[in-house]
């Protein structure tokens, strides 16, 4: 017999939900077959959940601590097969597993493994190429800009600039090279980005010399990622890609080792925006407990349980529209950002 497996779904808004996949059967045994397949899938949807929330190095360690054909079962929340056809001499169906986050996140603190779930915010990206014979920024002929779409790329979210005559006017070949702060803030501001990431690409026949940088508005500053040297037929843009979704996450891990404590006084106009916030804060997953601890008009208190750093959960929180900080009292509010 002989299948046929695919992905007839592309991206997904919840790092945890899992694409529908396609599998075509040409065999007598269409039921053992359809097992077989539904197990493999299994393992290539917990996989790809693992590697998105997981740096390299991470991931590498889990897998030599668990074997993950083992491990899925218990971590499946249900199965849904769609659109089944059968013949005489032909199954086909799309399948979708869905997995129960909250195990996923017990399973790696079980193994001592730290993770991220955080997506990035928007960054730009602005890559100038360097040659013996031409130097080339924000244009249509950048080769960078030709061979990437990305939109998102594991944990991060891109953007691209226009390309257009205005954009080359506010950021020209040489004051991305230089890093001219000022032209950097103007392009900044005509995208609405806190960051980006500033690639150089510099080429002769045999290599490709690439610096990474990143731009951060609030900082006023530029900061080096990454040096590298790769041949001149590597796969620089997956390579680069790579590199940033991994940097990222070590940049975002939540570490499940540490634990924090934390009595927080939450701000609220009425008892539907009070349930909206705890409700955000409960599905956290670097949250361990959210307890309410006394009821006052408009400002409950509730304690806190956290794993990792407070600044991530702080930065989670601000993408939604809630703010949690600290007072120079050492009082822990948590409101909404209007």
């Amino acid at each position: 017999f002989y299948f046929f497996l695919f992905n007839v779904s592309y991206g997904n808004e919840n790092i945890y939900e899992t694409a529908f996949h396609k599998i075509e059967i040409t065999n007598k045994d269409f039921t053992q077959s359809k097992i077989e397949k539904i197990e493999e899938i299994k393992v290539i949807t917990l996989e790809n959940i693992l590697y998105k929330i997981l740096t390299d190095h991470n991931f590498k360690k889990l897998n030599r601590l668990i074997d993950i054909n083992k491990e899925k079962n218990f971590l499946i929340k249900n199965i849904l097969i769609e659109n089944e056809f059968i013949s005489l001499n032909k199954y086909s169906a799309e399948i979708k597993i869905n997995y129960d986050q909250d195990e996923i996140v017990q399973m790696l603190r079980k193994y001592k493994i730290n993770y991220t779930d955080f997506e990035s915010p928007n960054f730009l990206l602005i890559a100038s190429e360097k040659d013996n014979i031409y130097n080339i920024g924000l244009t249509h002929n950048n080769r960078f800009y030709k061979e990437s779409n990305f939109n998102y790329y594991g944990l991060l979210n891109f953007i691209y600039p226009n390309l257009s005559l205005n954009d080359r006017y506010i950021l020209p070949y040489n004051k991305i090279i230089n890093k001219d702060l000022n032209s950097f803030i103007d392009i900044s501001l005509k995208y609405n980005v806190e960051y980006i990431f500033i690639i150089f690409l510099k080429k002769n026949n045999q290599n490709l010399f690439i610096e990474l940088n990143l731009f951060s508005f609030s900082d006023k500053k530029f900061y080096e990622i990454k040096k590298m040297q790769l041949k001149s037929n590597d796969e620089y843009i997956k390579i680069i890609f790579d590199f940033l979704n991994n940097w990222w996450k070590e940049k975002n891990t939540i570490n499940n080792k540490k634990i924090n404590k934390i009595i927080c006084h939450i701000k609220n106009a009425n008892v539907y925006e009070l349930n909206y916030i705890n409700n955000l804060i409960n599905s956290i997953s670097q949250v361990k407990s959210n307890e309410l601890i006394s009821i006052n008009l408009g400002l409950n208190s509730n304690e806190l349980v956290f794993y990792g750093d407070f600044s991530i959960l702080s930065d989670k929180l601000f993408k939604n529209k809630i703010q949690i900080k600290i007072e120079k009292t050492g009082e822990c509010i948590i409101s909404s950002i209007n």
